[in-house]
């Protein structure tokens, strides 16, 4: 992977909204709370591999476990903002 790609990656807990806008040019969704437990989905194009990695030990680090990583074909930033995130 050489060149820019979106992704989906979904995460354990609530990742905060202003690290990922500090470090990543993604967008972090809220998916699921059932009780105690949240899920957040993060959602944007990684420029390659070793950004994606960078990302992923970033989340690690922070006590995210990973639940799934998706190369998407497409993702349009406007459209979902304004249609919100299909979980």
């Amino acid at each position: 992977m050489d060149e820019p790609a979106p992704y989906r990656l979904r995460v354990h807990g609530s990742v905060s909204e202003r690290w990922v806008d500090q470090y990543w040019e993604m967008d972090s969704f809220v998916v699921e709370r059932t009780g105690e437990l949240t899920t957040t989905e993060l959602v944007g194009e990684v420029t390659d591999q070793a950004a994606l990695l960078g990302l992923v030990t970033m989340l690690y680090d922070l006590g995210h476990a990973i639940i799934i990583i998706e190369r998407m074909t497409s993702y349009n930033r406007e459209e979902m903002k304004t249609e919100g995130l299909s979980a």
